[in-house]
């Protein structure tokens, strides 16, 4: 029987699945982690809890979709050779976090440049309390004002309870 991944979005969902993924393992996918920067926390921010080394992952599920998961990574040309090494059929890319929706939407060109692959791009490490020019709706218009992802890379901007189901050839939205 063939497993596929069915992904929910309750506000970050999108993120922790893919992380539960890398870091536990699901049957039949292959995970690799891939470096991600952090920038320095902001003024006047509490420091957070320590997390852990900063990675992004790779993700190839048994129904051979490719997920790549930037982390709170800035835009960086290592996108571009990801894409080229790691041919990602799906990108997670933070917004409010590593990098704004104009930049993400940069990073998604990156990851396609040599990637045909790359047919859906997902906002992560944001949040509804932020404000609208750092939510994922901004992302969605980034993403389609870039001439080089219009008509082949879809943004989404996940709402609560949905779900996606992932296949290399599509994304749909159940």
């Amino acid at each position: 029987m063939r497993r596929h991944l069915w992904i929910t979005t309750v506000m970050w969902a999108v993120t922790a699945t893919a992380l539960l993924i890398a870091s536990v393992g699901w049957p039949g996918a292959i995970q690799g982690a891939v470096t991600s920067l952090v920038q320095p926390p902001l003024p006047n921010v509490p420091a957070a809890v320590y997390g852990g080394p900063a990675l992004g992952f790779i993700v190839t599920l048994e129904n051979g979709v490719r997920i790549y998961h930037a982390g709170s990574t800035p835009l960086t040309m290592d996108l571009q050779m990801y894409g080229r090494l790691y041919r990602p059929h799906v990108a997670l890319l933070p917004i409010a976090s590593g990098m704004m929706p104009d930049e993400a939407a940069m990073a998604a060109e990156l990851l396609r440049a040599d990637n045909p692959s790359l047919i859906a791009v997902f906002p992560q490490h944001h949040a509804a309390f932020m404000p609208p020019d750092r939510r994922g709706r901004a992302f969605v218009d980034a993403v389609n004002a870039r001439p080089a992802l219009r008509g082949r890379v879809r943004a989404f901007d996940p709402k609560p309870g949905q779900v996606f189901f992932l296949t290399p050839s599509g994304v749909r939205v159940l």
